[in-house]
């Protein structure tokens, strides 16, 4: 899954930069915008100032959800 988001970010922008930081996957591209946790059954991403960002159908705190 990991994968998949990976090359999904590079599609939608080429130069972003990702880096492995905290053990972690860190994108930037003009400062941090987000990152992929890996756990053992989901991936989890974090955006930077994901808080502020416009969620219409509810995806983001899905970790609420389950």
């Amino acid at each position: 899954m990991l994968s998949r988001l990976h090359a999904l970010i590079k599609q939608t922008d080429p130069k972003v930069v990702e880096e492995l930081k905290w053990r972690t996957a860190v994108w930037s591209h003009d400062g941090l915008f987000c990152t992929g946790e890996t756990y053992k059954n989901v991936v989890k991403m974090t955006f930077s100032g994901g808080a502020s960002l416009d969620d219409p159908s509810g995806l983001f705190n899905s970790s609420r959800n389950r």
